[in-house]
């Protein structure tokens, strides 16, 4: 029983861990090409092979700084917030990146896209972009007090760089963590498999 008890204890803080390693598909380091994926989300596609992804839809996280479709690019660093400047990543924009990919088919990519300028204060930003998406999502017209918070998700910031080191439009990640509840049943399962095999 105590090698249970220390066996589960090991497994659920490793799993417990490991959440962070599971959750993006991107890293330092990383040579990525940008191009257009649909109207205004961009598939970054992984160079490097070796990685076990090869693509997600993203969108600009700011208008000022531009990229050139299907040229590469290296990744400078994944932060909550945008490199050149240090502006931190809104809890607006998080919540509207994971509304919009949780299912993409039922929103328009080009009214998030400027609601997610407006949001981080760039100038190509529509207000009412973001106040359309947040209608259509919510069915509410009236934003205060409403819960913008994403803790089933991790999403970051991807600042990009070219082969030179110039700074080029950043991208926005993101994808859905596992709960701790589901990691330690998870956990609990491998147990009594193993205490089975083990009978």
């Amino acid at each position: 029983m105590k090698n249970f008890m220390k066996n589960l204890l090991g497994i659920t803080v490793g799993l417990l861990l490991a959440v962070n390693v599971w959750a993006l598909p991107i890293d330092i380091g990383d040579h990525v090409i940008v191009d257009q994926g649909g109207l205004t989300t961009y598939n970054v596609t992984n160079v490097d092979l070796s990685d076990d992804w090869d693509y997600y839809s993203s969108f600009c996280v700011e208008s000022g700084y531009y990229f050139e479709p299907g040229h590469e690019y290296i990744v400078l660093s994944v932060a909550d917030y945008v490199e050149i400047d240090h502006d931190y990543l809104s809890d607006e924009t998080r919540w509207l990146y994971a509304t919009y990919m949780t299912d993409p088919g039922n929103y328009s990519a080009t009214l998030a896209q400027n609601a997610v300028w407006w949001l981080e204060d760039e100038s190509s930003g529509v207000e009412s972009a973001w106040n359309s998406f947040f209608l259509q999502v919510t069915g509410l017209s009236d934003m205060t007090g409403y819960d913008f918070s994403t803790p089933d998700w991790d999403i970051q910031v991807v600042n990009l760089t070219d082969i030179n080191g110039t700074n080029i439009q950043s991208q926005l990640v993101g994808s859905q963590v596992p709960e701790p509840a589901t990691l330690l049943l998870f956990g609990l399962g491998l147990l009594s498999l193993a205490s089975i095999k083990r009978k």
